[in-house]
């Protein structure tokens, strides 16, 4: 094709508007406006309300309220729990060591008055003068049978001619047992051996006091 073909034919006198650029550029024209107009005549996307979202916005408030609400309580709770755990351990474990505590003195105050009453009794212990004729019994009571003449021992069987010691007799005592239910007190002078010392407040012997 020819330069003059591609320009068209002039014409004198005649313009032609119809080149190729402007056929190409009207097209393009009516295609943006028809799509201008479909736009505008295409429905317009719905939109929740403003009272709907509102709601909904509320709604998800109140669960998020309600979450970390429940979190906290279950929180405090669990606390409380564990400070009241701490606090009964504490206790118990106060409780013991005032019970142990309670037992040491104990063991000690009877510990003491055990020393007491061996010091009592060892200064209590000695040579004692008979006051009376008393008789000798196989243990410390009125209960206990008398004793045999032929248990005694020899060292015994020297001073005396049977089972009495006699009034103004020096015996050693070994030992002192209380029988609270009679009020008397009973002295031990060899094994199974016992006579009365004492008898509510009747001395029948007397302890030597040490010059």
């Amino acid at each position: 094709m020819t330069e003059n073909n591609k320009k068209g034919i002039e014409i004198p006198g005649f313009v032609n508007k119809n080149t190729e650029e402007d056929v190409d550029m009207s097209v393009f024209q009516l295609d943006e406006e028809e799509g201008q107009e479909n736009q505008n005549t295409s429905p317009a996307p719905k939109r929740p309300y403003k009272k709907e979202r509102i709601i909904i916005v509320v709604l998800i408030a109140f669960l998020a309220i309600s979450i970390a609400s429940g979190t906290v309580y279950l929180g405090v709770n669990k606390y409380r729990e564990m400070k009241a755990a701490e606090e009964a351990k504490i206790a118990e474990q106060k409780r013991q060591e005032e019970e142990a505590k309670a037992k040491e003195e104990e063991a000690k105050r009877l510990e003491e008055e055990k020393r007491k009453q061996e010091e009592e009794q060892r200064a209590k212990l000695g040579t004692y003068t008979l006051q009376l004729t008393v008789r000798l019994r196989q243990g410390p009571g009125t209960n206990y049978d008398s004793v045999s003449y032929d248990s005694l021992p020899s060292s015994l069987k020297e001073k005396i001619d049977d089972i009495f010691l006699p009034e103004g007799m020096k015996v050693e005592v070994l030992e002192l047992k209380e029988d609270k239910e009679n009020n008397m007190t009973w002295g031990r002078i060899g094994d199974n051996i016992w006579f009365c010392v004492k008898e509510g407040n009747d001395n029948y012997a007397v302890k030597e006091v040490a010059q």
